[in-house]
């Protein structure tokens, strides 16, 4: 069941704010916006009306500080991976190197 917060904006079974009758989470049009999208640009690109991008604008400041956690605690975690596998790349090329049949 999802709970109405505001026209445009509905709370998931998670908890998460999203677009009312849509799958785009607030939080994807905050970082959006906070990469320097134009709220027009980011109306195109997920196909919303730009009251539905305002209206998510509006909660995400509603709820600044706990949605830039959220936002951070996913770029760290996206950090953490891209190091992970970036490493995980060097070792193999190193492997593949070091391991490579003489000629």
């Amino acid at each position: 069941m999802t709970e109405l917060l505001i026209e445009h904006i509905v709370l998931d079974s998670s908890g998460k704010a999203r677009i009312r009758d849509r799958n785009v989470a607030v939080k994807v049009i905050a970082e959006m916006y906070n990469a320097d999208q134009s709220i027009e640009e980011i109306a195109e690109y997920l196909d919303l009306t730009l009251a539905q991008v305002h209206a998510a604008l509006s909660h995400y400041y509603d709820h600044k500080d706990e949605m830039d956690a959220a936002i951070q605690a996913g770029q760290a975690l996206v950090d953490a991976t891209t190091s992970i596998e970036s490493l995980k790349q060097r070792i193999e090329a190193r492997n593949t190197t070091t391991h490579a049949p003489a000629p």
